[in-house]
């Protein structure tokens, strides 16, 4: 699975702009034709895309790049890790080249968060923790921090709910 942030009204960069490449201009097609969307918050699976050696890409929607800030970075990759997390074993690569060393931070903290709900401890799980994460940023030390951080509120969450 990859997972791909893009901004609205923004031309496509990064790792995107190569999927772009690779898919024959097809990723930017779907955003300019609304079926991919690049508002704040969204996230939309595209599945089996020709060219892409990934079965499902997940293009989550970051708004203006002008305005994304920690909490839309963290929701919008929250999101993300939930719809992902509904699969058992899933290995992830997320593409944040695009992110700033804080909203990589808060980005990485919302997936942690957001893969591990309360019916982790339930008979029937809905959502699993996704075992291989690979963050394709140049902020490795934002990684770091955000794992830590969502690792220590999970931990929290788990004492409480015991």
């Amino acid at each position: 699975v990859l997972v791909l942030g893009v901004f609205e009204e923004q031309e496509l960069s990064g790792v995107a702009a190569q999927v772009n490449e690779a898919s024959s201009n097809t990723l930017a097609g779907l955003i300019e034709s609304g079926h991919i969307k690049s508002k704040s918050g969204s996230c939309t699976a595209w599945l089996a895309p020709n060219g892409v050696s990934f079965e499902r890409v997940f293009v989550v929607g970051l708004g203006k790049s002008d305005e994304l800030e920690r909490g839309g970075a963290y929701k919008a990759f929250a999101t993300a890790s939930k719809e992902i997390a509904a699969d058992a074993d899933q290995s992830v690569v997320f593409a944040v080249d695009q992110l700033s060393a804080e909203c990589v931070e808060s980005a990485v903290t919302g997936v942690q968060i957001g893969c591990h709900g309360q019916d982790l401890l339930r008979k029937e799980i809905r959502l699993n923790s996704l075992a291989n994460q690979i963050w394709l940023t140049a902020h490795a030390d934002a990684v770091e921090s955000g794992t830590i951080l969502g690792e220590a509120t999970n931990t929290c969450r788990d004492l409480v709910n015991g």
